[in-house]
């Protein structure tokens, strides 16, 4: 199961409306990827339900928290738990393909300095600066590629295709089927359906759906599906 933790609680003025509706985007669009989400990360569910490898904790925090940045006024900052090399693969990937659909790439930047107390992998956004109009501008008209760019990194951080956003489909099972973990005949199995079982279909990436729900995903061939 690969799940991303969210944590929006400590944002405020329009920073925070942009910021949350960014979030709340990316969680409509992350299943789609094979991805589950959730806003209560604890250290109980790692231990007995969570791999550590298939779980990691993004916070979005504002820049203009006194402390944070030293004497920046506008860009990104992406802060990556030192000594953690998972935390800094994604803090990369996060950057570079930020860095594509900010209006100054060079003001995209990574740093350590993580300090949340998480037991999961953890990336800390500064998503621009609120008192910057150019900032918030960029946040107001770029919502919906803002969110489908950060679940593009957290695909290829958790090595999944990435799947754009579509509505999903109700299907039927036309043999008994195996759901894997990940889009491959040797991937590992998370569970199984029997024949005539009623299916939410979430995506499809070349010959395999995406299904289930949020917290329960998992990929089956399209050959023993019928929509």
């Amino acid at each position: 199961m690969f799940t991303v933790y969210f944590d929006t609680q400590n944002l405020n003025s329009n920073y925070e409306y942009y910021v949350k509706l960014i979030a709340a985007e990316i969680k409509e669009c992350l299943n789609l990827s094979g991805i589950n989400y959730s806003d209560e990360p604890t250290p109980e569910m790692n231990k007995f339900k969570y791999n550590y490898s298939e779980t990691v904790q993004m916070v979005f925090k504002t820049n203009s928290n006194p402390g944070i940045i030293p004497s920046d006024d506008k860009g990104i900052y992406i802060f990556f738990t030192a000594g953690n090399p998972d935390s800094k693969r994604l803090a990369t990937t996060l950057s570079k393909n930020l860095g594509n659909i900010y209006y100054n790439p060079l003001d995209v930047k990574i740093l350590s300095g993580n300090t949340q107390n998480s037991t999961f992998p953890t990336v800390t956004i500064g998503m621009g600066f609120e008192n910057s109009t150019q900032d918030i501008n960029w946040l107001r008209e770029n919502t919906e590629e803002i969110a489908k760019n950060i679940i593009m990194s957290l695909s290829e951080y958790f090595g999944l295709p990435f799947v754009p956003c579509k509505k999903s489909d109700i299907a039927v099972t036309i043999s008994d089927v195996t759901i894997r973990k990940r889009p491959s005949e040797t991937a590992e199995i998370v569970g199984s359906l029997p024949a005539n079982t009623k299916v939410k279909i979430v995506s499809q990436w070349e010959n395999w759906y995406v299904i289930g729900e949020n917290r329960n995903l998992g990929y089956v061939q399209t050959k023993y599906i019928n929509i």
